[in-house]
């Protein structure tokens, strides 16, 4: 009786052991296992099609297993289904061993003893059961009525099918990566591959990542096309769904500032925005995809608080972003510091799509719903934990000088810091962050700066066009007083490699305060080609 008085710890115990069982080498000769639910107390039923003129002869609750028979009123006759069917459970309701249909009446049904919720019939996410309507007898069409057959889906072949394209899938985008970061390090033999992969072309994408991005796009919709084919609106709903979990954490892994996918493959952080960025969307549009199924298949969605947490989440992922593009595209309309604010939005709907993935793993307790939510909660946690280790390693920079030059091109505040055992590399960039112009860091080039006449990359400088409400408090704040909590997070990027002895010259293109970089650069090509 394990199962009615704990039934989550006895569904739990019951999946670990059947995949442990499955990766044993008899598992071929050993019978299929599987948790499930038994609603006795309150049996599954569906609910008679709303038919104008029209009803069941059974009544208005149709149990699990049994059929409607249609009849009409006003001297109509009925056409379409012979019977509509209210679909069966597997269960044995007298010693509840027998398994479900999750697809079918774990949804509107849940834990516990009683069936919360019941299967609406007549409507078109439920059309493979049958419909019928009421017609006058002579517009009637001629012949006999259709034959519905209602089947419970293999399910133990369905899982095994279905979880074997997850993982590999999830195998897939592993190789992928590895595949990047060997071709990333790629020796100077095979100059001629790596220059054609990795040379950059139109707005910082090169022939290397968008690669990567079309071969994730297409093994996602690969993984939709081949398990959706011939299936259920539901079933078509539950794909969707894994391909939009599937592809959620994949654009968190790329918003790690240290030791994420970018450090794996090589990438420089700039580049990695790009490709955090293009996952975003793919997410996006699997997602919407998703809910859109959900709208259309799933009976009272609005009643399961679980799914509309997906769709709320889902909302907020779309208003995160949106702001990104508006800023991209259009800067004068929206500031840096707004749009980081409300791409903040995004997270948090991401938090509530990881508590419907959670509910999801928790109701089914599949290997593929686990794992989907076990991956999404890993990237989130792994994300928050290294900004709140990033945070506490930046230490507090002292301000030693600050100037502020004008002119008739504007003015420029140059900032001298000292940042007790800061390390950098020449073209390198940090965050820098103080709070009282704003909460949100800005990115600056580090230029080197010097003590006692000597270079020490603990003493930087910062050259800094006054053109916005951050660096107009910033120039203020250092010129007016010694701000107390200003803080160099960094340092970050992959410098362009001006040492290496197969480059005859290096040449500088610069203008303005773009020649930031430049002045850090330049001494070390001095250096390496003098």
């Amino acid at each position: 009786r394990t199962h009615r008085n704990h039934p989550v710890l006895a569904a739990a115990v019951g999946v670990v052991v059947a995949q442990l069982l499955s990766a044993l080498p008899w598992s071929g000769r050993l019978p299929t296992a599987r948790a499930a639910w038994c609603w006795d107390a309150g049996p599954p039923q569906c609910k008679a099609p709303v038919v104008a003129d029209g009803s069941c002869v059974e009544g208005t609750n149709i149990p699990a297993g049994t059929s409607c028979t249609p009849q009409c009123s006003s001297g109509k006759v009925p056409t379409g289904s012979c019977t509509v069917e209210c679909p069966p459970t597997l269960t044995d309701t007298a010693s509840c061993t027998g398994d479900i249909d999750p697809m079918t009446w774990w949804n509107p049904c849940g834990p516990g003893s009683v069936c919360v919720g019941d299967i609406q019939l007549g409507i078109p996410g439920t059309s493979e059961y049958g419909s019928f309507e009421c017609v006058d007898a002579a517009n009637a069409p001629a012949g006999t009525c259709k034959k519905v057959e209602v089947a419970i889906s293999d399910v133990g072949d369905r899982d095994s099918k279905w979880d074997g394209a997850t993982i590999g899938l999830l195998a897939g985008l592993a190789v992928l990566l590895i595949l990047a970061a060997m071709l990333s390090r790629t020796s100077s033999k095979h100059a001629f591959l790596t220059q054609t992969l990795f040379w950059p072309g139109p707005q910082g994408w090169n022939v290397g990542n968008a690669l990567g991005v079309a071969l994730v796009a297409l093994g996602l919709a690969a993984f939709c096309a081949g398990l959706g084919a011939d299936v259920s609106g539901l079933d078509l709903v539950f794909i969707l769904g894994k391909a939009a979990g599937l592809s959620a954490s994949l654009p968190i892994w790329w918003a790690f500032f240290r030791v994420g996918a970018h450090d794996v493959s090589g990438m420089s952080r700039e580049a990695a925005w790009r490709i955090h960025t293009a996952f975003g969307t793919l997410t996006l549009i699997f997602g919407l995809a998703h809910g859109i199924a959900a709208l259309v298949n799933v009976e009272d969605i609005f009643g399961n608080i679980w799914w509309v947490l997906g769709l709320v989440g889902l909302v907020l992922m779309w208003l995160g972003v949106l702001p990104a593009a508006v800023q991209a595209t259009m800067p004068d309309k929206l500031s840096y510091d707004m749009w980081k604010y409300m791409h903040w939005v995004s997270p948090l709907g991401y938090l509530l799509a990881i508590v419907h993935m959670l509910d999801h793993a928790a109701k089914f307790k599949t290997l593929r719903a686990i794992t989907i939510a076990a991956l999404n909660v890993l990237s989130l946690v792994a994300l928050v934990v290294q900004k709140i280790l990033i945070r506490l390693a930046t230490p507090i920079a002292q301000v030693e000088k600050a100037e502020l030059l004008s002119d008739s091109e504007g003015s420029h505040a140059i900032i001298e810091l000292y940042v007790r055992g800061f390390k950098y590399a020449p073209g390198q960039w940090g965050y820098l962050s103080l709070p009282s112009a704003s909460g949100v860091p800005h990115p600056f080039t580090i230029v080197p700066g010097s003590k006692d006449g000597q270079r020490d990359s603990e003493h930087i400088q910062l050259f800094i066009k006054v053109s916005g409400s951050f660096t107009r408090a910033l120039a203020t704040s250092c010129t007016t007083m010694a701000p107390k909590n200003i803080r160099l997070e960094g340092p970050y990027g992959v410098p362009p490699s001006v040492t290496s002895a197969a480059v005859d010259a290096v040449v500088f293109v610069v203008g303005g305060v773009g020649v930031t970089p430049a002045l850090s650069l330049i001494a070390k090509a001095r250096e390496a080609h003098a």
